[in-house]
């Protein structure tokens, strides 16, 4: 007979909360027009894409808030929910599904940085998701 004991139950908690981050990403696959602009709206930058549905349809001009997605560690683009990284990095734009940008980090300088968006932010029935956030259509 097995014994749960505490160190055990909560390695199989983060086990089952990284399932679940890992689960939103591969948005690349399903989706056509992928770029990113900023915001009129409000004052961050979006992704923008076509994605296909279940059905095949496409859900034309869906976005997600980046800065719900990612964020700037020492300069470096990090996976983060409610990140904010457009605050404290410039010169952001996007080719396929890699984002590049220009970051401070936090020492006075700027580094030159860049992450896979397409690892953090999935395609759901035509819905861009991220760390369990839904984009909009």
């Amino acid at each position: 007979m097995q014994l749960i004991t505490l160190p055990n139950l909560a390695l199989v908690a983060l086990s089952c909360f990284a399932l679940d981050v890992a689960a939103d990403s591969g948005y690349g696959g399903s989706c056509n027009s992928i770029s990113p602009y900023h915001s009129t709206r409000a004052p961050h930058w979006v992704i923008f894409a076509n994605c296909r549905k279940i059905s095949g349809i496409y859900n034309v001009d869906n976005t997600i808030n980046m800065d719900s997605c990612f964020g700037n560690s020492g300069g470096r683009l990090v996976g983060q929910l409610n990140g904010g990284f457009s605050g404290s990095c410039k010169d952001i734009h996007m080719s396929g599904t890699t984002l590049y940008a220009t970051c401070g980090n936090g020492r006075g300088g700027w580094n030159q940085a860049s992450i896979n968006t397409n690892d953090f932010i999935g395609n759901y029935n035509g819905l861009m998701k991220c760390f369990g956030q839904n984009g909009l259509y």
